[in-house]
Parts: C-alpha cells; structure tokens; sequence
C-alpha cells in the first residue's frame, strides 16, 4: 500500500491504503474530467497495479467520485501486503 500511494500522489490522486486492504481516495486529479464509465474502465489499470504490487491481491471498487461519492472507496483481498 505504501508503493501504491508513492504512485499515485505522482499522479495527483490522494490513495489512502489500510493494512486490512480497505482503500480510501479522497481526491483525484481526474475525477472532474472522467465520467464514471471512463473512470470505471481506467480502474482496471489500477487494478494491474495493485496486483503486481501485491502479488495477486484484487480490488473492487464499491464507491467512487466520479458517482457522486464523496471519497472512492475500495477493498484489496488476495494476494500478499
């Protein structure tokens, strides 16, 4: 989760991981120009990423700003922290 979250605050995305696999983005450089499909078909870039990092761990997405939610909210299970 630390790696992810260097990655992303180089992209302007603020990437908050838990050690329970709980993932919080509080704001996104790309939230304001992404339309939820867009945004929807970009988080399987982020899912590649964490599953690298993580060495299979997947993430599902339950919330996201581009929906109208205040934060993105999602939950890594699988592979290793």
């Amino acid at each position: 989760m630390a790696a992810a979250r260097l990655i992303y605050r180089g992209l302007g995305i603020d990437f908050r991981g838990g050690a329970d696999g709980t993932v919080e983005v509080r704001r996104c450089a790309f939230a304001d120009v992404y339309t939820s499909r867009v945004c929807s078909l970009m988080s399987a870039l982020d899912r590649g990423l964490i599953a690298g990092l993580t060495e299979g761990g997947e993430m599902l997405f339950q919330k996201r700003l581009t929906e109208g939610a205040p934060a993105c909210r999602a939950c890594v299970t699988g592979g290793k922290p």
